[in-house]
């Protein structure tokens, strides 16, 4: 029989292992992250019905609260500049389904996005598009300068800010003659009078440039005036028409669009391409009108019923226009004549100067612009549409020492002479019922008129 040895395992030797100090730093994070993954999966794991709602303490909720400012605040220290703009400035939200925070606008985000379009502006001097508020309130006893409120779309934070003469370019104040009425005034009448001349121009668009911006404060500091130097350039851009031959992009008979900027009884400012007019009403209407303000002549369309219907201007309008004259002036200041000048070429002469190599500026420009003009005259389309004898719905629109003029079933104008017979004169806005007395094509001169003269039948009611 033989006899069991008992054989025992050999030691096992154990190598020894040396680490670095970026292998211990390494295995101390997986460490914390193994012992952090466990904590998270235990929350995870936990059923529905082992949690309860707590209520915190005063004193636990101030404990809290102080410990998250304090991880917000050590956020903020150790973020990268990219990072700390979007702490400081845009909220960022979670969801089961990220997409859905794209529907979620705050007004945190609103704030953010009005002043990257300021800081833009800022930056570049590109112009950027507000909506003029009011004038701001000023203390009467004490001098400043008046300054208007300007609002930007989706923004409620940023108070934009532009002085009297930064809102208003000079060659208007020239044009107007309104530094004239302001020197004749007293300082607080003419404080008072450059006030009024920024609320008549209340809900106008217009466009400005950031001068200064204080992204704490929300006071923004801008220029009406640089904007209009920028876009006042698109009235000397030219192209090339072939041959070798160059031409204005914007020329007599073309049609542009202005922003209406004011309504007066009488006259109408308008903004085209950074230049600011002003139309008689006789630029703006075929037929007549005692107040501009209450005149009926624009175009607009329902969006529920796409059905048109006639409106008044308001400040903010858009208006067509037709470029009846413009003239540019150009000079060469690297060239001078007999008395010193700088010689000056007209708009048909710069393209020769240009070819030749000459530094070409221009200086000044003179525009005329129409808002009738842009459609054909009623008053000759809708002639035949009439005769004499006809009995016509009428609405009165002024009154002067010439007649009674009316709008003619709400196609073009027509006169009614003063009647003995009826000393009460209907006012403008009332509605008659008129009888076609008479109808010239030519006036005594044998030019086109297209009158037609008419006598009331009976008062419409």
């Amino acid at each position: 029989m033989k006899e069991e040895v008992t054989i025992m395992p050999r030691k096992a030797t154990m190598p020894k292992v040396t680490t670095s100090k970026e292998q211990t730093e390494e295995i101390i994070r997986n460490a914390e992250q193994y012992a952090q993954e466990a904590v998270e999966n235990d929350l995870l794991n936990t059923d529905g019905d082992e949690l309860v709602m707590g209520v915190f303490t005063e004193e636990d909720a101030k404990m809290l609260e102080q410990q998250q400012k304090e991880q917000e605040e050590q956020r903020r220290v150790l973020a990268g500049k990219k990072t700390k703009r979007n702490l400081y400035r845009k909220g960022t939200f979670a969801a089961v389904d990220e997409a859905d925070t794209k529907n979620i606008i705050t007004a945190s985000d609103l704030r953010y996005e009005a002043f990257q379009i300021l800081n833009m502006s800022l930056l570049s001097g590109a112009p950027v598009k507000g909506t003029i508020l009011k004038a701001e309130q000023r203390d009467p006893d004490v001098a400043s300068v008046p300054t208007a409120i300007i609002l930007m779309d989706n923004d409620s934070y940023f108070t934009i800010k532009i002085p009297f003469q930064d809102l208003i370019p000079k060659y208007v104040m020239d044009a107007l003659k309104l530094k004239e009425k302001i020197d004749k005034m007293e300082p607080r009448a003419a404080m008072t009078y450059m006030d009024m001349l920024i609320n008549k121009r209340t809900g106008s668009e217009i466009y400005f440039v950031v001068k200064k911006l204080n992204e704490s404060t929300g006071e923004v500091l801008a220029s009406r005036v640089e904007a209009m130097n920028f876009h006042r350039r698109d009235w000397f851009k030219r192209e090339r028409i072939g041959g070798g031959l160059w031409d204005w992009v914007h020329k007599v008979g073309d049609n542009v669009v202005g922003k209406v900027l004011y309504v007066d009884r009488a006259k109408m400012g308008v903004e085209v391409f950074g230049v600011e007019q002003e139309l008689d009403i006789s630029d703006i209407a075929w037929s007549r009108h005692s107040d501009l303000r209450e005149a009926f002549l624009q175009y607009k369309r329902d969006t529920i019923s796409n059905a048109t219907y006639l409106d008044v201007y308001r400040p903010g309008d858009v208006i067509p226009l037709k470029v009846m004259y413009i003239a540019r002036l150009f000079e060469n200041r690297n060239e001078k004549d007999e008395e010193g000048n700088p010689i000056r070429y007209r708009e048909n002469e710069v393209f020769k100067a240009l070819s030749e190599g000459k530094s070409v500026k221009p200086v000044s420009y003179l525009l005329k612009l129409s808002s009738k003009e842009v459609d054909e005259n009623p008053e000759k389309r809708f002639f035949n549409l009439f005769k004499v004898g006809d009995k016509v719905p009428a609405k009165i629109t002024h009154v002067d020492e010439y007649g009674i003029f009316c709008l003619l079933a709400n196609k073009r104008s027509g006169l009614i002479k003063f009647n003995a017979d009826r000393p009460v004169l209907p006012s403008p806005g009332s509605a008659v019922m008129v009888r076609i007395t008479r109808m010239d094509e030519t006036d005594r001169n044998g030019k086109e008129a297209w009158n037609i003269t008419c006598e009331i039948a009976y008062d419409h009611r």
